[in-house]
């Protein structure tokens, strides 16, 4: 697989397609409490995307960190744009908390692929050395 393709990006552009066609649905306001619905689904949907952005810039030899920064900025970035984008859809409004679990949810996503990524290559990196000797 050529990682350096734009190509391995297109995952990652349809999740982002698929999360503003459910943020594009209007529903009844909600109180400012917590609910496990959509707290699992800002953790799940966000952090899943930092990992299908990260992937592909680790496995095109970036470092990790630069892989972890693009991941959280790209997924922070679009959180921030799917509130704005909310903001015109009836009966939903902007909340400053689920930017922050966004933000959150890239974070760990992102550093959990990069961790996942890191094992795999020692494993080859051993199997590699081993097959050496």
């Amino acid at each position: 697989m050529n990682w350096r393709h734009p190509a391995t990006f297109i995952p990652a552009i349809v999740v982002m397609v698929g999360m503003f066609v459910v943020s594009d649905e209007p529903r009844p306001s909600q109180s400012i409490t917590i609910e496990v619905g959509p707290l699992l689904y800002h953790l799940t949907a966000f952090g899943f995307l930092a990992a299908l952005i990260v992937l592909p810039l680790l496995g095109a030899g970036y470092k990790p960190i630069v892989a972890i920064a693009a991941g959280l900025l790209t997924s922070a970035g679009y959180g921030v744009f799917d509130e704005y984008h909310q903001s015109f859809v009836p009966y939903r409004s902007v909340s400053e908390l689920d930017v922050a679990l966004d933000t959150i949810a890239a974070f760990m996503g992102a550093l959990v692929t990069c961790t996942i990524f890191w094992l795999g290559e020692n494993k080859s990196v051993k199997r590699i050395r081993e097959v050496d000797n």
